[in-house]
């Protein structure tokens, strides 16, 4: 899961993207756990 949202942040150029992904792995952990 970690690594999936890394390469796809880093294949992602926009800070703005990458931000929105930061906070959706957040909330996805979160609810898992």
């Amino acid at each position: 899961m970690l690594i999936y949202l890394i390469v796809f942040a880093s294949s992602n150029t926009e800070t703005i993207e990458f931000e929105n992904v930061i906070s959706f792995s957040l909330l996805t952990h979160q609810s898992l756990s």
